[in-house]
């Protein structure tokens, strides 16, 4: 037979037990119901920049003759200078529109 102190002791270490599991029950109910919290990383996602061909343009030195004067040449020369300018300026601002990163809607 189980005497009275024994019964006491397994009667208070099964309530010790039953508390026990309530508690770590409730703790993890209470850990579940937590709010979640949700960050926002916006990470930039490289896109192929499509530069449509550009045409190198006719230079003017090109239909000037091999005989012709020195200030036909001239002329000839700085106008296929100020086309080349022309041409490398649009080929940096197409460059530029690729480099331009787009601002986050």
């Amino acid at each position: 037979m189980i005497s009275r102190n024994e019964h006491r002791t397994s009667t208070a270490v099964v309530s010790l037990c039953i508390t026990m599991a309530l508690i770590l029950l409730m703790a993890v109910i209470f850990t579940g119901c937590a709010p979640i919290t949700s960050n926002v990383v916006r990470v930039p996602v490289p896109v192929p920049c499509e530069i449509p061909d550009v045409p190198v343009p006719a230079l003017p030195i090109d239909a000037v003759a091999s005989d012709a004067d020195l200030f036909t040449i001239d002329r000839a020369l700085w106008a296929s200078l100020e086309r080349l300018e022309a041409y490398v300026a649009q080929l940096r601002t197409m460059l530029d529109g690729c480099r331009t990163v787009p601002a986050n809607p």
